[in-house]
């Protein structure tokens, strides 16, 4: 798919591997039984490395000999091209050189050999041990841990960050909600994971994958002898309570792997164990993708078709051959289904093996049957089938054509949103406007311009970034939020608020918070906006912001980035009182420790999501319900 990347890699992985086995080839030319040893020791260079790499090290990428290497899990689309693997391949050639001066000194019997190849296996050491300080091969948990620098400790963890990119507060309200979720997985599973749990919280992509290989993925290597987990902290909140599940599921796993050999299982546990998050359900997503059959990633359209295609999605190749949402979900929704009606100790037996009859008494074909027949009697909401359109539809990496080939674009965009995440504004706008140049009718990159020259007090520079975009684009929210803000800036009011409500209808139907959001926009006089976006840190941002207006939902919001909560539930006060600005306001109180404050916002948000019909935003607000009366009792309240 790229010409140059694609040389690159070959000179990388073949030419150094094919002058090690000519170099091996040399050695044991002279030897009893040679294509024996050649195809044994072959062998064992390409197993055995990963094994001691993946087995025992927190990494998701290995170089090796013979073929090469791995960069980095598959579903990353940019791989992570680290300095190692160049390390590595010139180690390759060190050992090709090593054997060649030693066959030499075998046929030659020289001193100039035999002092040669010795001098080689020296550097050869050598580089092993400087790989050892500097993780070039190997990421070894101290490597980590030194590089991230703090660490913040719970009763059941050992948290490790990057400081200069997490608050103080902020890291104790992470280490109260890991607290909270293993109270719940454990009362819910009757499980007990053995030992301190380890969590890696990576600042941005590029640390994590320059660590562990995998930049976007987050993980749990249930392998491993400590349970741990690596997240990326701008996903923090969607994704730690499933890689938590994946802790908890270790103790019934396969003794040694700690994982079910059907992938689905392992997925599928997860998937069904997590808290409410405000969308349909997983039984929901299940129930609307059957409605749409094919178009949806199913095999057939229908219920009836649902048990079949589950039994392949358990299995590891018709798991990550599918649609990843749609694999995920399905299993999750069976396994949810499972646990419901059959309890977590019939699940635990049946999972290390994936063996269902033994423990449920019941074959597997039965089993989805039954799951299918209650999927059929769902009715489908309009947030579900949305969802559904949206997740479901994607196609999967195998359906797609050169999935890991990143456009320039993309390569300038991610590039530049490195450089701004370290404050470097001068490389990130660079990056941003060479985006826009190679790639004019992409929104992000024209967002992420408009973005900074409202940041720089210049709306009609993001006006003009904007406006040959907006004709072209009918499916991006960021894009028309943004023009808007100029917009209003400007004074246009009538464009504006067009604008506002056009990027409210793109948004999902279960984007309650966003959309409040959005109604605080719209209503917020033009100078206080531009206060807002001009660049400042939080606390400059607060001051400012309130110098100009001290209530409001623009006013709160700032207030909230400072940690300023009294503030910003000041702010709040006399609003109009939504569900999502009531659990708004209850997270503020939690912040500021007023507990039966909080308590009462979040149980009227549960009571008004469900006068409006809204069952998925009651169950996530009810979650946080649950989260106030722990962190109460937690504190002595």
């Amino acid at each position: 798919c790229d010409l140059s990347d694609g040389l690159l890699f070959f000179v990388l992985f073949v030419p150094p591997s094919v002058l090690l086995a000519i170099a091996l080839a040399y050695v044991l030319s002279r030897t009893r039984r040679p294509v024996l040893f050649f195809v044994l020791i072959g062998l064992a260079i390409a197993a055995l490395p990963p094994l001691y790499d993946l087995g025992l090290h927190p990494q998701f990428y290995v170089y090796n000999h013979v073929f090469g290497g791995v960069l980095g899990p598959v579903y990353d689309t940019q791989l992570s091209v680290r300095p190692g693997l160049f390390v590595f391949r010139g180690l390759t050639l060190l050992w090709a050189g090593c054997l060649v001066s030693f066959g030499l000194w075998r046929r030659k019997q020289t001193p100039r050999h035999r002092a040669s190849g010795w001098s080689l296996l020296a550097a050869i050491g050598i580089v092993y041990v400087a790989s050892g300080w500097f993780g070039w091969f190997n990421t070894p948990e101290r490597v980590i841990q030194q590089t991230l620098g703090s660490r913040y400790q719970t009763e059941h963890f050992d948290i490790y960050y990057d400081a200069e990119s997490i608050s103080p507060f902020r890291i104790e309200r992470i280490g109260l909600d890991h607290e909270f979720r293993y109270a719940q997985l454990q009362e819910k599973l009757d499980v007990t994971p053995e030992g301190r749990i380890l969590t890696f919280l990576y600042p941005d992509e590029e640390t994590k994958g320059n660590l562990t290989g995998a930049r976007r993925t987050n993980v749990a290597p249930v392998w491993l002898s400590r349970p741990q987990t690596h997240i990326l902290l701008a996903a923090y909140g969607a994704v730690f309570p499933h890689e938590l599940a994946h802790v908890f599921s270790r103790p019934f796993g396969i003794p040694g792997i700690r994982a079910s050999v059907s992938v689905g299982l392992v997925e599928g546990f997860a998937v069904a164990v997590e808290p409410p998050d405000g969308r349909p359900t997983p039984d929901a997503q299940v129930a609307a993708a059957a409605r749409l059959g094919q178009e949806a990633g199913l095999q057939d359209a229908g219920t009836d078709a649902l048990a079949s295609d589950l039994a392949g999605r358990l299995s590891p190749w018709g798991f990550w051959l599918g649609r990843g949402a749609v694999s995920y979900t399905t299993a999750g929704s069976f396994v949810g289904y499972l646990l419901e009606a059959y309890g977590a100790e019939a699940f635990k037996e049946a999972y290390a093996w994936g063996r269902f009859e033994p423990a449920y008494g019941k074959p597997l074909s039965e089993l989805a049957g039954e799951w299918a027949a209650e999927i059929g009697r769902m009715t489908v909401t309009p947030e579900a089938a949305e969802l559904v359109s949206r997740r479901f539809t994607l196609p999967s990496l195998f359906e797609q054509t050169c999935p890991h080939d990143v456009p320039p674009a993309v390569e300038a965009y991610t590039d530049a949103t490195f450089a701004l995440a370290a404050g470097d504004t001068t490389a990130a706008r660079a990056g941003f406007e060479s985006a826009c140049a190679l790639a004019p009718d992409w929104p992000a990159s024209a967002e992420a311009s408009a973005r900074l020259d409202l940041a720089d007090g210049r709306p009609r520079a993001a006006r003009d970034h904007l406006l040959p975009v907006a004709l072209e684009d009918t499916v991006s929210v960021g894009a028309p939020l943004v023009l808007a803000h100029a917009q209003s800036i400007l004074g246009a009011p009538l464009a504006a608020d067009s604008l506002y409500a056009l990027a409210q209808r793109r948004l999902p139907l279960y984007a309650r918070s966003t959309r409040a959001l959005i109604d605080g926009f719209r209503t917020a006089p033009p100078t206080l906006l531009s206060v807002y976006l001009a660049s400042a840190d939080a606390e400059t941002r607060a001051r400012r912001v309130a110098q100009v207006d001290s209530s409001g939902v623009l006013p709160a919001l700032a207030f909230t980035e400072a940690e300023q909560f009294k503030a910003a539930i000041a702010a709040l006060a006399g609003y109009s009182e939504t569900p999502a600005i009531l659990e708004w306001r209850a997270r503020l109180h939690l912040g500021a420790g007023h507990y039966t404050e909080a308590a009462a916002d979040a149980e009227r948000a549960v009571e008004t999501f469900l006068k409006r019909g809204d069952v998925d935003g009651a169950a996530h607000a009810l979650d946080f319900v649950e989260k106030i009366k722990w962190e109460s009792e937690v504190a002595g309240n």
